[in-house]
């Protein structure tokens, strides 16, 4: 009975002993599998990466002859690549640092046009020696009216495949125009945005800050073509600038600045980005931002206005594109916060005036009941707050009070 037993233990350790090696072998060889299937996978990521550096190469390098033969070329009938559109009020202190780099781009098939709203000092006459030298400088003159206005004639005057916004203040890296052109014709953009760079005229001092280094943006959206949809959640946090983007000339003609109100890229901003189908990001800093006193403490005074009017212009927008009910979170927080932090921020003086305005404007979305609806269902606790207290209200007095008491509380 004892030999018995001790066979069937010996049996069994040998049968434990060779399930082991069965294990070892399976598991041995569930690694040797996992290991071919990992070095496929690799391998098949690298060619459609190669595929995809070949024909960005090829792209490329046709984009580069076009340019070598454009460059080489003395017609003046060529289609420029990129049409600079700069508008000017009295900035003759920068302007020269402005168009300097413009005039001195790698790429050279660009015209540049220049738009002087009624200076007062010898903006124009900067204009006009910089068009006598150089045959891609066009200028024009008008009474001053704002940037809107002259954007919009420089932008019916523009012949280029692509435009772009340069503040007379600012300037440019050399090479910007033939890194973007790259860039939009690789991957046939309507849109490609790229980043800013500050400068502070008081201490000559570089500076960066995420509204302009388009932060909410993913850093992987660089190597994307996206369309509004792809970024709905993030839209409303990019900049509004309309300096920070290159545009397909087409694109363009569909939309304009408001015209004698501030705040003037707003609108222009969304009517561009909402019918855009092809957007990309490129990170890198083209862009330089003059940061000097006039610039940072000009006086708004009733400028502060514009607020509403503004804000309206770019609901009736997404109205008129039918994407209301797609945003309709975001779309009713940004109207009644746009609105509300420049009522926050403004001097006393200017309270009286703007609350008539605001509560007028208010009232008229109340009384539509299906805005109003549209409001109290989608609007966040502060907006909703400021809204109703507006309109409960019966002075800008009355509504800082609420404010202040109902914070206390």
């Amino acid at each position: 009975m004892e030999d018995k037993e001790t066979n069937i233990i010996q049996l069994q350790e040998k049968l434990k002993v060779q399930e082991e090696k069965i294990d070892q072998k399976h598991v041995k060889y569930i690694d040797n599998l996992n290991k071919i299937t990992n070095n496929l996978e690799k391998n098949q990521k690298e060619y459609e990466k190669r595929l995809i550096k070949i024909d960005e190469d090829i792209t490329l390098k046709k984009i580069e002859l076009e340019q070598m033969q454009n460059n080489n070329s003395n017609k003046k009938s060529n289609t420029p690549k990129i049409s600079i559109i700069i508008c000017a009020y009295n900035r003759e202190e920068y302007l020269k640092r402005c168009l300097n780099s413009v005039k001195n781009q790698t790429l050279k098939n660009i015209e540049i046009i220049c738009a002087d709203d009624g200076s007062t000092d010898n903006t124009l006459d900067v204009f006009r020696k910089y068009a006598n030298k150089d045959h891609r400088f066009k200028f024009f003159t008008q009474k001053n009216s704002g940037p809107g206005v002259a954007r919009n004639k420089a932008i019916k005057m523009a012949t280029g495949e692509y435009i772009m916004f340069l503040d007379s203040d600012d300037w440019i890296e050399l090479n910007t125009c033939e890194e973007l052109y790259k860039k939009v014709k690789l991957n046939d953009l309507d849109i490609l945005l790229f980043l800013m760079k500050n400068y502070s005229e008081e201490t000559g001092e570089y500076y960066e800050d995420s509204y302009y280094n388009l932060t909410p943006i993913p850093d992987d959206f660089e190597n994307k073509v996206f369309s509004h949809e792809d970024i709905s959640n993030i839209i409303f946090s990019i900049s509004i600038s309309a300096c920070q983007k290159i545009y397909k000339r087409s694109l363009v003609k569909k939309v304009h600045f408001a015209e004698k109100l501030l705040f003037e890229d707003n609108p222009f901003f969304w009517g561009v980005m909402l019918q855009a189908k092809r957007m990309s990001l490129l990170k890198k800093h083209f862009y330089l931002r003059s940061r000097h006193t006039s610039s940072i403490t000009s006086e708004y005074d009733n400028k502060y206005f514009d607020v509403i009017p503004i804000s309206n212009k770019v609901i009736s927008i997404f109205k008129e594109l039918n994407l209301v009910n797609m945003y309709k979170y975001q779309l009713t927080n940004y109207k009644i916060n746009y609105v509300s932090q420049w009522y926050h921020m403004m001097e006393e003086k200017y309270k009286n005036t703007f609350w008539d305005l605001m509560h007028d404007d208010f009232q008229k979305l109340h009384e539509d009941k299906k805005i109003d609806s549209l409001m109290l269902n989608n609007l966040n606790e502060p907006n909703k707050l400021f809204y109703l207290r507006t309109l409960k209200s019966r002075s800008y007095v009355e509504l800082d009070y609420l404010e202040k008491y109902s914070d206390e509380k």
